[in-house]
């Protein structure tokens, strides 16, 4: 039986089973919706069991409540949407004041590695009818278990920022997947990766902190902004790099040429660039987004970039009015620095607008 009111099927015995009255013929009082902008990942048609289950999880964990935002008209009897779940602030201090924050069910997929974005030509194809997000209604929180109150009212305009970022960001990534290798002048000594977007003067923000370097040089990452493009990025370059060999051109590498490395610790793959060749033609490679340097085979090293729209994303921050006791910062200070900060969750504030990097910044840890 399909109880039409809820989307749901279920075997029920026959003696429970009664006529409808006329007066409950009316329309249904649910609505079928889609994830326009996501394909499933591993090259299949069908989205996996895997994914299914995580879709479901998501959704029981925040009781079945979504917010979402209608981006197309009625296809097939379903409609185009791109949905939200509102999740408490576990990083917050036990003295801050409760926050919620809004976060993409399509992104939670795409972090998991269950999904993939869309190509531009097809996300640009779904826009066609408004300009932007900001015209697009939006409508109100849904229960799943009451529906048909959403039709008894008007759809509530919301709105969201964070709608317009991830859009903004996802459409800059889906542009360079379109066409994911690049030519080989872009993949010579003249590539670079974009430089990090510079954060907003005297700005105050959450920060994920991956290095220090020995001029005591903060890498740091915003959240959640940022982590999620981390995330997106690393399940792109592992579903395309996993299981890989190395061409005969992967062998030979020359001082900053950009390059796509695998981490000796978690065998995942990163952008990088190769700051210097050694003996046995092993490389000091930099992990771009994320500041770290590490001694890499070259046979873990690959030309064919990906993703080169997209910006770094880390930039680097100094501790204001924090000075070294001698000319230079000593190794004990730095590394128990290292150990009180990175992988670390930090409040940033922004002291002093500086361009170039690093910015002047005062750090606090979410504990205070």
């Amino acid at each position: 039986i399909l109880l039409v009111d809820y989307g749901m099927t279920g075997s029920i015995a026959v003696e429970y089973i009664r006529p409808l009255a006329n007066k409950f013929s009316m329309a249904p009082y649910c609505w079928t919706v889609y994830l326009p902008r996501l394909i499933p990942a591993g090259g299949v048609q069908a989205w996996t069991v895997v994914a299914c289950e995580k879709m479901q999880g998501i959704l029981e964990r925040v009781g079945m409540k979504v917010e979402i935002e209608v981006v197309g008209e009625l296809l097939g009897n379903s409609w185009p949407v791109n949905m939200f779940i509102k999740e408490k602030d576990e990083s917050a201090g036990p003295w801050d004041p409760e926050e919620f924050t809004f976060k993409a069910v399509g992104f939670i997929l795409i972090e998991e590695g269950l999904a993939f974005p869309l190509k531009e030509n097809t996300v640009m194809n779904v826009f066609n009818h408004g300009d932007g997000c900001r015209d697009i209604d939006k409508v109100e929180l849904m229960d799943a278990t009451d529906i048909g109150n959403v039709q008894e009212s008007t759809a509530k305009v919301i709105v969201m920022e964070v709608i317009d970022d991830v859009l903004e960001t996802a459409i800059a990534m889906l542009k360079d997947m379109e066409n994911l290798e690049i030519g080989k002048a872009a993949s010579g000594l003249n590539f670079k990766w974009k430089k990090a977007k510079p954060p907003p003067s005297y700005s105050e923000f959450d920060c994920f902190v991956s290095h220090v370097d020995w001029d005591c040089n903060l890498y740091i990452s915003t959240i959640p902004h940022s982590q999620n493009m981390l995330n997106i990025i690393g399940s792109v370059l592992d579903s395309k790099y996993s299981g890989s060999s190395p061409s005969p051109e992967d062998l030979q590498w020359c001082p900053g040429q950009a390059c796509i490395a695998r981490f000796c610790l978690d065998k995942k793959w990163y952008r990088g660039e190769v700051l210097m060749v050694r003996d046995m033609g092993k490389c000091l490679v930099k992990f771009v987004d994320y500041g770290s340097e590490e001694l890499c085979k070259p046979q873990n090293l690959r030309k064919k970039l990906f993703l080169t729209d997209l910006p770094i994303q880390c930039f680097t921050v100094q501790m204001d009015n924090a000075r070294p006791v001698m000319d230079k910062w000593e190794e004990s200070t730095l590394n128990f620095l290292h150990k009180t900060v990175v992988d670390q969750v930090l409040k940033v504030t922004i002291t002093q607008a500086r361009d170039p990097f690093p910015v002047p910044v005062s750090l606090v840890t979410k504990p205070g």
